[in-house]
């Protein structure tokens, strides 16, 4: 079911992206720093580049869970490209502030879960320096501040940058059959950096308005984003609802009717709007019927027989219950569960349980 975006969570992050933040000196088109590990866990050692081949140097770390969904991926292009592209990640950011870990503690965790991934980590595998030399020559440098985070090198220069699962294979097979345009790879990812400059500031004056507790100013700096990015407004109303959330209840209120006065929401908007106003607690004193409306809304405009009616029936009913309509709220859950049980290969099996276990509660009740 939808989660709500926390104001909390997001001033974390402009803070975290802001401390992180480095001057960008690394980018498409120049040379390749030299890689400088620490071991090698897995595979065969590349010490220097060769200007005749293509290489792809990956960064990621044991505890992070989107590296994790990728390295599958990598291990499958490294077999598509075999004998054409070198695979190398290199675990970086392993030791966090305050660990005590040892250096050698650090390898082998790291080469533990290398084990563990056998086959699905079928490329070459080296860790940082205990000095980040990896991670400040090569992510920092290009003003990289997440991982997985990937690199291809041709003739020993630096000619795509970007996250693994999105353009790399594309990137290597434009590069292997020279279709690849260099100068349109650094157009695009000056765009794409000047937009992440642009996302950076305006969470970092938001969290600032947040944590001083002015509200008016923090709904400003949002008007203003959505001014800019309209594509973006579904996002950044859920954002202000949630700032309302610690106000006053008539302005919660009277935001409220002015969201739902307006059509163009698209029915997951609403639904994750609904499911939020009926799920907590924050908005236990506003008028129950809100959560209600927004999940009927969601319900006249969602498509017949999809994976997103199933969950918006599931939402209503929900909200039905909350409101005291129990005998409809039975119902919705009925048909959201029948539906549900329709589209089993798209319905994850947690979902259907808890939508389940809802209907037998509601039944008791």
């Amino acid at each position: 079911m939808p989660k709500p975006i926390k104001i909390l969570a997001l001033a974390v992050m402009a803070i975290m992206v802001a401390a992180g933040a480095t001057a960008q000196t690394l980018n498409i088109g120049d040379k390749a720093p030299r890689i400088a590990v620490t071991k090698w866990v897995k595979g065969t050692p590349v010490k220097e580049f060769d200007p005749k081949k293509v290489y792809v140097v990956e960064f990621w770390a044991t505890w992070c869970g989107p590296c994790k969904q990728s390295i599958p991926h990598l291990t499958e292009l490294a077999k598509k490209y075999k004998d054409q592209v070198t695979f190398t990640g290199v675990s970086i950011w392993e030791k966090g502030r305050g660990s005590t870990e040892t250096t050698d503690q650090i390898q082998k965790k790291v080469a533990d879960f290398v084990d563990s991934m056998a086959e699905k980590m079928d490329y070459n595998v080296a860790t940082d320096t205990a000095d980040d030399s990896m991670s400040n020559t090569w992510m920092r440098a290009a003003g990289e501040n997440g991982i997985p985070s990937a690199f291809v090198i041709k003739d020993s220069k630096i000619a795509w940058i970007g996250h693994p699962m999105s353009g790399l294979d594309e990137a290597i097979t434009e590069i292997l059959t020279g279709a690849f345009d260099e100068a349109e790879a650094k157009a695009a990812r000056t765009k794409e950096k000047e937009a992440e400059k642009e996302q950076m500031e305006m969470s970092t004056n938001l969290s600032a308005a947040i944590k001083a507790k002015d509200y008016d100013k923090a709904m400003k700096v949002l008007d203003e984003a959505i001014a800019k990015h309209p594509e973006s407004k579904e996002q950044f109303t859920e954002i202000k609802l949630n700032i309302l959330s610690s106000g006053e209840k008539a302005k919660l209120e009277a935001f409220l009717d002015s969201v739902y006065a307006d059509k163009s929401w698209s029915a997951e908007f609403l639904n994750t709007v609904a499911w939020d106003l009926c799920t907590e607690k924050v908005y236990d004193s506003i008028d129950k019927s809100y959560s209600t409306k927004f999940a009927k809304r969601a319900l006249d405009t969602v498509d017949d027989g999809t994976l997103t009616q199933v969950m918006v029936l599931d939402t209503y009913a929900a909200c039905l219950w909350k409101e005291g309509k129990k005998t409809e709220a039975l119902k919705q859950q009925e048909l959201a569960v029948s539906k549900a049980s329709k589209l089993a290969e798209e319905v994850p099996e947690d979902m259907l349980k808890e939508m389940k276990d809802r209907l037998a509660e509601y039944k008791k009740g």
